[in-house]
């Protein structure tokens, strides 16, 4: 199942991802697609970008900076990393 998201009236992906930050969008790709309960990603429901020359590290849900990903939430994340589309194709418009 495709979890998508309306922006503008056209659903986002994450494929969408792909054209904006191919690393991003791959790494996202490789969780999705594989069993990470034996993986050490340390990965937590944050994200690090940079904006206007400064590194900040954002949470994609509240107190996400403590919550481990695990095989369990995955797709949540994954859901909530592409509900970070729609900034990222507004950065890339203007």
């Amino acid at each position: 199942m495709k979890e998508c998201f309306v922006f503008h009236f056209r659903p986002v992906c994450l494929s969408d991802l792909e054209s904006l930050d191919y690393e991003f969008h791959q790494s996202l790709l490789w969780i999705k697609d594989n069993d990470i309960s034996t993986e050490m990603l340390d990965l937590t429901f944050s994200v690090t970008e940079e904006v206007f020359g400064k590194v900040i590290e954002r949470e994609l849900k509240p107190g996400g900076r403590s919550i481990q990903v695990c095989e369990n939430n995955k797709r949540v994340r994954e859901s909530l990393s592409t509900c970070l589309l729609p900034r990222l194709l507004a950065m890339t418009s203007s």
